[in-house]
């Protein structure tokens, strides 16, 4: 070839040739198989959305369905002074407390807490009383309980055992407060706080009996609540909880359960952990002891290693007999679950929990009048308590003049000297020598200092872990303050209520709660979510960040909002708004929910499919539980009655469906039978005039014959003969010409005749197979209905078919519920609290009446002017009055009638239709739903209730303003 020959072209057969590759064609077909129809952009950002999230929101309200949190027996209090609760809890608790005693005494033996029992937990190596679920912050074993260098809980000993001289809240002081190997300086620096506020630690502890070993503490669990139960007899409880609701089982006070939003107890023993093991266990201490010579070896042990405060693993008190830092703390614990639950928190959280007040979140730098500022740090102790830190917003390290940032104090003592200095007293909770403690100006020992000045603040130089500084260098070096108000005075009025609130991707402000306020008075009100903190563990993937806005009631624009709340940087748990004097009048609360996920936590379900993977007993994952199911229960029946609601909608939606195509299958099977009825006509006419054709044939067929049966036969005879002498004179035609027909018989002369007769004249449009003009009327342009097909439709193309599927490892789709609960403090006493699902109202489909955004966002700022969306109340007007256009336009005859001869005539009105059942059709005589069967050209693939997501699908939305299924709101239903 070409001139040449080369050896890999050779045509030796004996050349061993190489196969041609199959599988670069195989996956190229492949890949021309795989390969899939690209679908318009905006269709592919719509399916996309459509995906994104659920089309329903929920949220798991029980971790334990077998064991379901009973309801609250008691009525309603939605307008109470705010002690009202603390003094019902308080004596729910001593009474308790003092059954307790009773046994003990009776049997000889001192309390043990068979819920949180920290020896029997230590010494069989289970950990509950320490770690959360899934954690584990102390590793406790046989070598780490040996081990010198572990930094665990060593041993467990009762106060006699650990005190020479026990004493409990004997003396109070904030100085004598003292953190331990625990990250809870938030707690510690508040038991500061509320050491100089008269009676405050006091309030907390309400009974205990040392000798016994039993101590009852009440704290409040996230903010007061307003539905609280009222001590009454047992028979008088019984009957008015049979009267509410004979189906629910009763639930009294004694069996109170502690939820979010009230106040709650905790009952200890007095058993607490040491930092050195006991004397029988193997340790380095008592090696080292061994080895000198002593009289009593374990007694000499147990003084230098196991008595005082000073041994112990958590929270002391500096004063080595005094027990109640460590006792309160052990409580708290106890009420979250366990200590590793304390790690890390706010002062103003601690301060909630422990005076139930409310806090506020300030950031220094957003003080507009430092003057007035001043004016509150002075009122503190008597109407605020404020804690402040540094260096949180920066990840700060180290200390700032002796300060040391990502640590916790608090503000004792606001002092103006005479000379006009101001001074603020602060103190750090770690209570240690020189540590964390302020050094510049008015610090212990510095020049600022005269003997004046400390005659009048009352001032030692010591090691006591407090300082004074100078309201200026107070604003410069510390960045965060929590301030939290207490609600001393008796004029002050509480109400709540509990929600839960769908958290879509893209937030937006829905109407949730409606007030009355029926004469001006001050306000405080605060918007808090579930304090995850008591089922630690469990908090799921998702974190909430809240806002509201109070506005008047039918104004929901952005502008016309009272209040609205600023968002937390660092107290994610709640934010809320002070109002003075609030005039007297009817507001809404629009709510917002910011949602953030964290696809690296597990969900809840996924934490509890871990922890009974193996089948076995889990004390911890029951005691979690059944707290993650108290907490949610709050919401639960609002959620429930969303449900409820949306439920009847759906179903009133799906009702009209099928009534709307009832009809529509009505009007087409009546314009059938008219068209029908109208064809039938014009077919029967046309026949008529057949037959009167025919008759007249057959009259003029019968008068001919008459006329040639009166000829004589001779006549006949000549003709024919006449006629084939012409025959023969035409010469070669005569092969054409077709012979005579012989005498028709009896009956042929009718067919000839009727064969022989032209056909009679036919008009346009008389044909009996075109129909009429009318037909098209079942195919018009303006029915949806689609055309008939020739052949059978084939299957629709499945969406994995058009769109690319996702992948196997992506998350679950965005699914986020927020149990929110709105508290109100005023001095009004007949102020009214309602959530707005409570009028049976379900606007937005129940995420409530929608509220614009805020003045300073930019997406809506930067649209320029846009049409306004109609309000709740103008849709209902408008609805109306197309409604009422609609009544007059059908007493009017309509735009459409029917035409039979010359009339017109409005098409009657389909039967009545039957009230429909919550679940199907009304069955008939038989038993059998009805349903119509719908005609074959209307019969579709899609359901009523997809509709908003058919136009996502199709990409029927305007490019321009994509309508999410959450935005919208009706997606949820």
């Amino acid at each position: 070839m070409h001139g040449y020959s080369s050896s890999e072209e050779s045509d030796d057969p004996r050349r061993p040739r190489a196969q041609p590759s199959t599988s670069s064609s195989n996956s190229n077909d492949q890949k021309k198989k795989k390969k899939k129809p690209k679908p318009p952009p905006q269709q592919t950002i719509n399916w996309i959305w459509k995906n994104f999230q659920k089309r329903k929101f929920s949220k798991a309200l029980a971790v334990l369905p077998f064991d379901p949190v009973l309801p609250p027996a008691g009525p309603e209090r939605p307008n109470e002074s705010p002690n009202a609760g603390y003094e019902r809890a308080a004596e729910e608790c001593r009474r308790k407390v003092r059954k307790i005693i009773q046994e003990c005494r009776r049997v000889n033996t001192r309390y043990r807490d068979p819920n949180f029992d920290l020896d029997w937990d230590l010494k069989w190596e289970k950990g509950n009383c320490l770690n959360h679920l899934g954690s584990t912050k102390w590793s406790i074993s046989r070598s780490s309980l040996s081990s010198s260098s572990a930094t665990v809980p060593k041993a467990v000993k009762r106060v006699h055992e650990i005190f020479e001289k026990p004493t409990f809240m004997k003396s109070l002081s904030g100085d004598d407060v003292k953190q331990g190997s625990l990250g809870d300086c938030w707690l510690i620096a508040s038991l500061t706080a509320l050491a100089h506020v008269p009676g405050a630690l006091e309030k907390i502890c309400v009974e205990y009996d040392q000798r016994i070993g039993i101590y009852g503490f009440v704290f409040y669990r996230g903010m007061p609540f307003h539905q609280c139960y009222p001590f009454k007899e047992k028979k008088q409880r019984e009957e008015e909880e049979k009267k509410k609701n004979e189906k629910k089982k009763k639930y009294f006070a004694d069996s109170r359960r502690p939820t979010d939003g009230e106040w709650i107890y905790s009952i200890i023993d007095d058993k607490l952990y040491l930092k050195s093991p006991a004397w029988d266990s193997r340790s380095m201490q008592r090696d080292l002891l061994q080895q000198i010579d002593r009289e009593d070896q374990e007694r000499v042990y147990r003084k230098t290693y196991q008595t005082g405060s000073k041994a112990l693993f958590f929270g002391q008190c500096k004063d080595q007999n005094e027990t109640w830092v460590p006792l309160l703390e052990k409580a708290y614990a106890k009420a979250h679950g366990d200590y590793a639950s304390l790690i890390g928190g706010w002062i103003g959280e601690a301060l909630e929990d422990l005076s139930g007040g409310v806090t506020s979140e300030i950031l220094v730098s957003d003080i507009l009048d430092t003057e007035s500022f001043w004016d509150e740090l002075a009122r503190v102790n008597d109407e605020f308590l404020f804690g402040c830190s540094t260096g949180l917003l920066e990840c700060g390290y180290g200390d700032r003049d002796g300060i040391s940032e990502g640590h916790a104090y608090v503000l004792m003592e606001a002092k103006t000297l005479k000379s006009g200095q101001r001074l603020l007293k602060l103190r750090n909770p770690w209570g240690k020598i020189r540590k964390g403690i302020w050094e510049g100006a008015w610090s212990d020992g510095s020049k600022e200092w005269t003997p004046d000045a400390q005659a009048e603040l009352n001032h030692m130089f010591g090691n006591d872990s407090s300082f004074w500084i100078s309201y200026e260098d107070f604003l410069n070096k510390f960045q965060h303050i929590d301030r939290t108000r207490l609600f001393r005075d008796t004029d002050w009025r509480c109400c709540q209520r509990w929600i839960g609130v769908e958290a879509p991707w893209k937030p937006q402000y829905n109407e949730k709660l409606q007030f009355t306020l029926t004469k001006d008075s001050p306000l405080v009100l605060t918007l808090t979510q579930l304090d995850d903190r008591y089922f630690k563990g469990l908090q799921g993937q998702y974190r909430f960040r809240l806002h509201f806005r109070i506005h008047e009631k039918g104004r929901p624009e952005a502008e016309d909002y009272v209040v609205r709340s600023h968002g937390n940087y660092l107290m994610s748990r709640g934010v809320s708004i002070e109002i003075p004097d609030m005039p007297a009048g009817e507001y809404s609360v629009f709510i917002s929910v910011t949602a953030e996920r964290d696809t690296a936590v597990p969900s809840v379900e996924n934490v509890v499919k871990r922890e009974c993977k193996n089948r076995t007993e889990n004390e911890k994952l029951a005691q979690v539980g059944y707290a993650y199911d108290l907490a949610h229960s709050k919401g639960a029946a609002h959620l429930e009655e969303v449900a409820r609601l949306r439920k009847i909608k759906d179903q009133q939606k799906a009702s009209a469906s099928r009534q709307k195509e009832r009809r529509k299958q009505w009007e087409r099977r009546h314009m059938n039978r008219v068209i029908n009825k109208k064809q039938k006509e014009k077919n029967t006419t046309k026949r008529e005039r057949k037959r009167a054709a025919a008759a007249v044939d057959d009259a003029d067929e019968s008068s001919t014959e008459e006329e040639v049966k009166q000829q004589p036969e001779q006549q006949q005879q000549q003709a024919a003969d006449q006629s084939k002498e012409e025959g023969k004179a035409d010469g070669q035609q005569e092969s054409d010409e077709k012979p005579a027909s012989p005498k028709p018989k009896k009956g042929e002369g009718k067919r000839r005749a009727t064969k022989a007769a032209p056909p009679p004249p036919v008009s346009d449009g008389e044909s009996s197979d075109s129909p009429i003009e009318d037909w098209e009327e079942l195919y018009s342009s303006d029915d949806m209905v689609r055309k008939p097909r020739l052949a059978p439709a084939q299957p629709p193309l499945p969406k994995s078919a058009i769109f690319e599927s996702e992948d196997e490892d992506a998350p679950e789709p965005w699914n986020a519920i927020c149990i929110v609960g709105f508290r109100l403090y005023s001095k009004d006493e007949d102020l009214d609290l309602r959530v707005v699902m409570e009028g049976g109202d379900l606007l937005e489909n129940g995420m409530g009446k929608k509220g614009g955004a805020d003045l300073d966002n930019a997406q809506e700022n930067a649209g320029g002017e846009r049409e306004k969306q109609p309000s709740g109340e103008e849709e209902a007007e408008e609805k109306t009055a197309q409604q009422d256009a609609g009544e007059t336009k059908a007493a009017s005859g309509g735009e459409k009638g029917e035409v039979v001869d010359g009339d017109a005539k409005a098409p009657p009105s389909p039967p009545e239709e039957p009230k429909e059942r919550e679940k199907g059709q009304q069955p008939d005589e038989t038993g059998a739903d009805k349903t119509p069967e719908p005609n074959e050209d209307s019969k579709s693939d899609k359901s009523s209730d997809s509709a908003e997501y058919d136009k996502l699908d199709s990409g029927a939305s305007t490019p321009g303003v994509l309508v999410t299924p959450m935005e919208s709101g009706k997606q949820l239903g």
